[in-house]
């Protein structure tokens, strides 16, 4: 003898998958990864975006992918907050890397520094990157390492 009838037991359902869904995208952060079982820091991030750009970026003498944030803490930063109307209601979380560098090789004379983002997944897989070259000059760009590098703190 079931106190509840059908359409409880499918209200009751759908009322637990969706309190399951709200848990996982307001309650657990963007940078969880299940399948490590982990919070994968803004430092990893930013590690794995300067690997994958480290081809491209200038490096000064004492630079290495793996010191050039603590050198330069203004060029990168981590944004893992959900954009979009779809993507609250279709959550793909997703973690991006803004970086801001010197190009080592530029095509072109006047376009030498490089705004771009690299997406990855929680678990820091890459989903995408884009950019842009920038026309600037090298004091502006030392402005902007500058402002953004206070701008975190």
């Amino acid at each position: 003898m079931w106190i509840f009838n059908k359409k409880h037991k499918l209200f009751f359902i759908f009322f637990l998958i969706g309190c399951l869904f709200l848990l996982d995208h307001f309650v657990v952060p963007n940078t969880f990864c299940y399948a490590q079982m982990r919070n994968i820091s803004d430092e990893e991030y930013i590690q794995k975006a300067l690997n994958i750009e480290k081809k491209n970026i200038k490096f000064e003498p004492a630079d290495s992918p793996q010191n050039y944030y603590q050198n330069h803490p203004g060029c990168c930063h981590v944004d893992n907050r959900s954009k979009g109307i779809t993507i609250n209601l279709f959550p793909k979380k997703r973690v991006s890397v803004i970086l801001l560098y010197e190009i080592k090789n530029p095509s072109n004379s006047r376009e030498k520094y490089f705004t771009g983002v690299i997406e990855f997944n929680p678990c820091g897989h890459l989903i995408w990157r884009t950019g842009v070259a920038e026309v600037m000059t090298g004091i502006a760009f030392k402005e902007v390492l500058q402002r953004t590098n206070t701008d975190t703190k």
